[in-house]
């Protein structure tokens, strides 16, 4: 049958008076892999690879279809009747999902596309085993010399040794004269692959040494190693890392695995969601979890998930017989010496990955030693990589590690090592939030902490260690400890500005709130229900915000505290602004919080309020005195350059210029406008706030729309979008899209654009009122 394939594709390409290299230039398959088509040598090309050859040369009905059908027996041949070309374990029958792993896989099949080593890699229970003999049994027509598949044993105490691997290699690939010693079996087997193409399946490979003599050599066979380590030894190696699931697939495997064991319905589907997220998407949890429903009549898809619900007892319910979730873990953990183990233990007191310092920490181990037990781990798939240097863990190996912590460990120890973590978190997040104060010298937290060279590195590390220390911060505050509680929400007042969107600080806010209400003081008090005030705001939870702004200047009048009656007469201002109640009593808000921020000497507070004063005149059409008082602020700005912190007055100022930039665009003063919103932008690009830096753009795309430069102002708006993309912010990005339409819409600004005025970017922050 493929001789027949090879001569007629031969006689249609010279039919076509088409060279191989002109059939491969039309068609996209390789010259290389027409050639052995037409020679015999690959019987059984891809579907789609022959169709684009009979495509190429323009076949039509009958030719076409015998072309076809001549591709389609190629690959529908037996194996080669050799000794071991059989062996491929049968397919996991409710295999599903991993479209992309297979795709990639399927690749295989064609010689044009062939790899010849491939490693799997990926933490036990993932189901590198039955992805591999998937993939093998849908290329397996694409090798004339068979399959071979070979465990390896990597996970027993004795592994299988390379010598003994050759000779059952040999044996099976139909080689009579074994040699004795490992270089000459070595050869031999390596000749024996390149005579034919021939797919060998080394599963369960323990470490790099243990397979480096069954790799190919020349010729077009392909090895496809699956292991729990990465194997980053083998270099040149195709490698697809196996993560859990994705959770539809995880839902689908479940239900088919369980054979529907369970009823229909919305009810059920998301019970079956639920067991699927329990299981940690892990196929081997899953088909557990599926055994379990299948052969307990009684129990539904809530059951279980109730009781895998108790992380305590999770890997204790995912039990089948001899196979447990557990017991496959093991198999890593227990190849790991007394250190690495010691680390992996304690990584479970770390909520979201780790960076190196916070597993020293954890682990009572010295920085440099923990980097390399951390690259240990990932290695063997214990851990996986994060950005930023870190490290975690996937579900169940964390709840795995957890209790590895609980059964080996004492309780006086856990505790320890909790507490010092927790410390360790909540100082360091102290020290970087502080560097944003004004006076960041006032106060230092105490060590151990971690240093930072600059404000980009504090707000890094704030940002990607957000759920770390809040997790710490929230089983403090459950503790009890009320002045630590408060003094690390006191810390993050400034930095806050930078991240408004985060929901964490409803939290961080209401419980120091709640903490210094505890305390009893009535001052204290004020400052946290002002900082709650403005979670409340930005997160447009305005009922709440309303009331909890008329309790903090309620407490600050009580406590004599005019810099706090200060800060609460703003967020009342800017709550009305948030809902659009841009009128007289919104601006009186504004110029009496002005008024007590100068009483108090608090220069940032008191430029904001002036600020939102200037706006409101802006809003009322009073365009000249909004200018006028917003100038009297940009010369505040500068006279305090030497004594407040730029980040504070870049902040300051390019909402100022940002509202100057608007009030010129309404005047129709459009050259004065363009200059003052490209200041906006360079102010704003040097604060390093993304929602900053995206405001200004727009701002001066809208500028630039009005006076009809609509190249530019696509541009300053495209780059908005990926600023307000890349810092999370969806509202804001939907914005910049209908700016986008309308700009398609109309190419050149109309006149009544300047009549209406730039799109509002308001949005509060403690710092200032238009981040």
């Amino acid at each position: 049958m493929g001789a027949d394939l090879g001569a007629l594709l031969r006689r249609h390409r010279q039919a076509a008076r088409l060279t191989l290299e002109a059939l491969a230039e039309r068609s996209g398959v390789s010259a290389r892999a027409i050639s052995d088509m037409e020679r015999g040598r690959a019987r059984g090309p891809q579907a789609r690879t022959i169709a684009a050859l009979a495509d190429a040369l323009r076949l039509a009905g009958a030719p076409r279809e015998a072309l076809l059908t001549a591709a389609r027996d190629g690959r529908l041949r037996r194996w080669p009747d050799l000794p071991g070309a059989r062996d491929l374990p049968p397919r996991a029958p409710d295999f599903v999902g991993r479209h992309a792993e297979l795709a990639d896989l399927e690749l295989l099949a064609d010689p044009s596309t062939r790899s010849p080593l491939v490693v799997i890699a990926g933490a036990g229970g993932l189901g590198k085993s039955a992805l591999a003999v998937e993939a093998a049994h849908r290329v397996a027509p694409g090798y004339p010399g068979g399959v071979l598949h070979l465990d390896l044993r990597g996970l027993d105490p004795h592994p299988a040794e390379p010598g003994d691997l050759l000779g059952r290699a040999l044996s099976g690939l139909g080689v009579r004269d074994v040699p004795s010693g490992v270089p000459d079996r070595a050869a031999a087997y390596r000749r024996a692959l390149a005579e034919h193409p021939v797919l060998v399946v080394l599963d369960n490979a323990r470490a790099e040494a243990q397979v480096r003599p069954l790799l190919a050599g020349e010729g077009r066979s392909t090895v496809v190693i699956t292991s729990r380590r990465l194997l980053t030894g083998l270099a040149h190696a195709r490698r697809t890392a196996l993560l859990p699931m994705p959770e539809d697939d995880a839902v689908a495997l479940l239900a088919l695995a369980s054979g529907g064991a369970t009823a229909a319905g919305p009810e059920h589907d998301d019970a079956l969601r639920q067991v699927a997220r329990l299981c940690g998407r892990y196929p081997l949890a899953l088909r557990i979890a599926a055994n379990r429903l299948s052969t307990r009549p009684a129990w539904t898809a809530a059951d279980l998930a109730a009781r895998l619900g108790r992380s305590e007892r999770r890997l204790a319910q995912l039990v089948a017989g001899d196979v447990e979730v557990a017991g496959v873990l093991a198999l890593s953990y227990d190849q790991l010496d007394a250190d690495a183990r010691r680390l992996f233990r304690r990584l479970s007191l770390i909520a979201a990955g780790a960076d190196p310092e916070t597993a020293a920490v954890a682990a009572d181990l010295p920085v440099g030693e923990v980097e390399l037990l951390i690259d240990e781990l990932v290695e063997l798939s214990l851990l996986h990589a994060l950005p930023g240097d870190r490290a975690g863990f996937h579900d169940l190996v964390a709840v795995y590690a957890a209790e590895r912590l609980a059964a080996e460990e004492p309780p006086e120890d856990v505790r320890a090592a909790t507490l010092a973590v927790r410390s360790w978190l909540l100082n360091t997040a102290c020290a970087a939030g502080r560097l944003f104060e004004p006076d960041p010298v006032a106060s230092v937290p105490p060590q151990p902490r971690r240093t930072f060279r600059d404000l980009s590195a504090a707000e890094r590390w704030l940002t990607v260690e957000a759920d770390n220390w809040l997790a710490a911060f929230r089983a403090t505050a459950d503790e009890g400890d009320h002045r630590t509680v408060v003094a690390v929400a006191e810390s993050m007042h400034w930095y806050s500005d930078r991240r408004s969107h985060w929901s964490g600080w409803l939290e961080v806010y209401g419980r120091s709130a709640r903490a210094a209400e505890q305390l009893g003081d009535r001052r204290l008090e004020a400052v946290h229900r002002n900082y709650l005030a403005w979670a409340l705001v930005v997160h447009k939870r305005y009922q709440e915000a309303t009331e909890t702004v008329a309790l903090a200047a309620a407490l600050a009048r009580e406590a004599g505290d005019v810099r706090q009656e200060a800060w609460a007469r703003r967020y009342a201002a800017e709550l009305r602004e948030r809902r659009d109640l841009m009128d007289a009593e919104t601006e009186e808000h504004h110029r009496r919080a002005a008024e007590l921020f100068e009483r108090a000497g608090d220069v940032e507070g008191s430029l904001g309020s002036l600020g939102g004063v200037a706006r409101l005149l802006g809003a009322a059409g009073r365009h000249r005195e909004a200018l006028a008082l917003g100038d009297q602020v940009l010369e505040r700005i500068a006279a305090h350059r030497t004594r407040i912190p730029d980040h504070i007055l870049d902040w300051e100022a390019s909402t100022a210029l940002r509202d100057k930039a608007e009030l010129l665009l309404r005047l129709g003063d459009l050259p004065a406008a363009e200059s003052v919103a490209r200041e906006t932008v360079a102010v704003a690009e040097r604060l390093g706030v993304p929602f900053h830096h995206g405001g200004a753009l727009r701002v001066l795309a809208h500028v630039l729309r009005t006076r009809g430069d609509v190249t530019q102002a696509r541009a300053a708006l495209l780059r908005a979008r990926e600023l307000f993309d890349a810092g999370g912010r969806p509202l804001r990005v939907a914005e910049v899209d209908r700016d986008l339409a309308d700009l398609d819409r109309t190419p050149s600004g109309p006149p009544a654009a300047v009549a209406e005025g730039p799109p509002r970017t308001t949005e509060v922050g403690p710092a200032d009122g238009n981040p």
